[in-house]
C-alpha cells in the first residue's frame, strides 16, 4: 500500500495524484465513494449495481437476459 500525504486545501479540497486516480481506475469527472469509518477514510470508484453484476456474472441464457431486458420490473 502506498502512503501519499496530501494538505487540505481551501474549500475543503484534496488533491488525488495522477497515479492515484489510475490506481483507482477512475478519470477526472468521474464519481468515487469515500467510506468513512471512525478516522480513516477508503477512497473506492463508484459504480453501478449494473456494472457489478455484469463484471460479476456472466449469463449464456439468451432467452433469460431478454426476460430481464424487457420485465417492466427491471429498473437501472
Amino acid at each position: 500500500m502506498e502512503k501519499v500525504v496530501e494538505k487540505i486545501k481551501l474549500g475543503n479540497e484534496i488533491k488525488l495524484s495522477k497515479e492515484a486516480l489510475e490506481a483507482l481506475g477512475v478519470k477526472i469527472g468521474e464519481e468515487i465513494i469515500l467510506m468513512i469509518k471512525g478516522r480513516e477514510v477508503v477512497i473506492k470508484p463508484a459504480k453501478s449495481i449494473i456494472d457489478e453484476v455484469a463484471g460479476a456474472a456472466e449469463l449464456e441464457d439468451t432467452e433469460l437476459i431478454d426476460k430481464i431486458i424487457e420485465d417492466t420490473e427491471f429498473k437501472r
